[in-house]
């Protein structure tokens, strides 16, 4: 990097050359997918299209095809290229979030496929950027996310997507002093419903929404999320966008927090993988209201 703190000519070469060997990689990962260069994607669309037309236009001549075998041809050819168009969008927005020392050589092949068949579907933006995070968190680490998560992600809508994003706003991870998970690594949900009961967090999430997630299977009513504190002074931690925070007991003898009304599945706890925790802008007072009445305090640390 030059003084004033701008890449010189040996940073933009090391990440050009990182990021042909990942397109490299990924080109063996998804059989067909040969042009993976940003300029290639953006000027050489059209040509391809047009190439493809062309040869079905030769062959109506060749072949005898009536005009309107050879207009579906030419659309199917159309629709075909607008599927890899997508796709090659989606992954190479993918390319920044994957380590270089990925592992998006392991990826399995029908994981691959079946990602390829949803991802090349999706037309929002919105969605499309979900689907690059989910392709870069397989890369860093093939088996994080199961064909079923993506089969749910598929289904969602991008309205369903940011419901669900701002229910992990809501959810935090709970870690001992000594930097252990507590109780499961799976992350914890706050939820408080409303006097009227028909929404919880003062509004934030609506039971209709919650409903909604509980259909994909992201989310599960039935069960609680215990959180033992030992003895008065015991403290569990968190991290939060604004920094590290500790619930304190100040019960002298052993004290349960007990979290209700939502518990993410095991999709659900895929899927949140791709979003941020503790995100909500009054993550801290709604945490606080849970923990006041049961005698722990919400302090920053």
């Amino acid at each position: 990097m030059s003084p004033d703190g701008t890449p010189d000519i040996s940073d933009a070469t090391k990440v050009i050359e990182a990021t042909d060997k990942l397109a490299a990689t990924f080109g063996k990962v998804f059989p067909g997918i040969t042009d993976w260069s940003a300029d290639v994607h953006e000027s050489g669309r059209t040509s391809r299209i047009l190439r493809d037309v062309k040869k079905i236009m030769a062959a109506q001549k060749e072949l005898g095809l009536s005009d309107e075998t050879t207009d579906f041809l030419s659309s199917d050819a159309i629709r075909r290229h607008g599927r890899y168009e997508r796709f090659e969008g989606i992954a190479l927005n993918a390319i920044p979030s994957i380590r270089s020392n990925n592992r998006a050589g392991e990826i399995d092949s029908e994981w691959a496929e079946r990602f390829f068949d949803n991802a090349s579907v999706v037309y929002d933006e919105e969605m499309q950027k979900v689907w690059s995070a989910l392709l870069a968190g397989e890369a860093n680490e093939p088996g994080t996310f199961s064909k079923r998560t993506m089969s749910i992600l598929a289904d969602m809508s991008a309205e369903d997507a940011r419901l669900f994003r701002t229910l992990c706003g809501y959810c935090f991870i709970p870690y001992s002093d000594a930097g252990e998970s507590v109780e499961s690594e799976d992350p914890v949900v706050i939820m408080i419903p409303d006097k009227e009961r028909t929404s919880y967090n003062d509004g934030a999430l609506s039971v209709e929404g919650v409903s909604t997630l509980i259909s994909y299977g992201l989310v599960v009513t039935a069960v609680s999320r215990v959180l033992t504190f030992d003895q008065v002074g015991y403290s569990i931690y968190l991290d939060t966008p604004k920094g590290r925070f500790a619930m304190v007991s100040h019960q002298h003898d052993e004290l349960k927090l007990i979290f209700k009304y939502a518990v993410l599945t095991p999709a659900g706890c895929e899927l949140a993988k791709l979003c941020e925790f503790a995100s909500a802008d009054d993550f801290i007072r709604v945490l606080t209201n849970l923990c006041e009445p049961k005698n722990v305090t919400v302090v920053k640390v």
